[in-house]
């Protein structure tokens, strides 16, 4: 593979979110994840590829700490000078948060751009061989930040090749199904070949999981699903979420991060990182100018056959949700 070939990897965070995109105008982050993953990604991009490595941007698409915990955030400004901090309008009164913003704000005083804002319409920092879009929030259900909670108005992206112009993923966050609603349907029903699912997989409140599940498969038609998950006790993903992807895609492929106990009970969940070689973290390459089947083929044949190895009963493999009794 090319070096400066772009590329998407969705790092083993455990129970969180960062995915790196990566082309020869720098480094995109989106989420910054509850642990330690992304500075050791970054560091080992900096010793391979030389200074002249930008971290260009910092999406995050809410303020969970799963998702961009307070001190990963600052550290990752500091330590790598990023140019860009973008973020939808949040309405979280938590200390850490508020700490968070104030540090924030100092630092942009030093330099860099922050948005606190972001929506569909913001003018954002862009990578030469690939598009991002920010598809929500709307501008409109971004200023609403007492009606809404933080997953009403999460960020959703779609990353797209250039020429031509071919979207490649959909990075959800943890978009509620209003939220996803409140997209426009000329934007969210364009067929994406990866969607790394939101919320992990796993019930979203009070909207019913397995229509959800239904609707994103219907409106962007995904071939694989990629779900960033944790290896303890909470049912990641969701057998509801499965049943309402395959509603629509009965041949739709299921790939997650780890091995859950509820997926497979009988495996021993400290072998998170089982999937996917490289510490578990999930990466592709946009090929040429742009993304074939044949490379998710490959790609995803490696996962199938390191599942297999463990337990050939897993539902990414086709099959029905363990027992209920093994679900508790």
């Amino acid at each position: 593979m090319d070096a400066d070939q772009a590329r998407l990897i969705a790092l083993n965070v455990g129970h969180g979110n960062c995915t790196v995109l990566v082309d020869r105008s720098g480094v995109f982050l989106f989420d910054a994840g509850p642990s330690d993953q992304v500075m050791t990604f970054l560091e080992r991009h900096l010793e391979d590829h030389g200074d002249q490595v930008r971290v260009r941007a910092l999406f995050l698409s809410h303020c969970h700490f799963d998702h961009n915990a307070r001190a990963r955030v600052m550290s990752l400004v500091a330590q790598f000078n990023i140019e860009y901090v973008g973020m939808p309008a949040f309405h979280n009164k938590s200390r850490k948060f508020r700490a968070m913003m104030r540090d924030l704000s100092r630092w942009k005083k030093a330099g860099f751009q922050l948005n606190t804002v972001l929506h569909c319409d913001s003018k954002i920092p862009q990578p030469k061989e690939t598009l991002i879009e920010v598809l929500g929030p709307g501008a409109r259900t971004a200023g609403q930040t007492s009606q809404l909670n933080d997953h009403d108005r999460c960020a959703v992206f779609r990353i797209s090749t250039r020429k031509p112009r071919q979207p490649i993923a959909l990075i959800g966050g943890d978009i509620s199904a209003r939220g996803w609603s409140e997209i426009p349907p000329a934007e969210r029903q364009r067929e994406v070949p990866l969607l790394i699912y939101p919320h992990h997989g796993g019930r979203q409140g009070t909207d019913d999981t397995r229509q959800t599940a239904a609707q994103y498969s219907a409106d962007l038609r995904p071939k694989h699903v990629f779900f960033s998950i944790g290896s303890g006790k909470k049912e990641f993903p969701h057998w509801e979420t499965i049943a309402g992807l395959r509603s629509q895609d009965p041949q739709i492929q299921i790939h997650c991060s780890g091995i859950n106990r509820h997926c497979c009970p009988e495996i021993d969940t400290r072998l998170r990182s089982c999937c996917y070689p490289q510490e578990g973290n999930f990466e592709f390459y946009f090929p040429g100018s742009a993304m074939t089947e044949g490379e998710f083929r490959k790609h995803f044949s490696e996962h199938r056959d390191e599942v297999d190895k463990l337990k050939n009963t897993a539902m990414c493999r086709g099959n029905e949700p363990p027992p209920a009794k093994s679900r508790k």
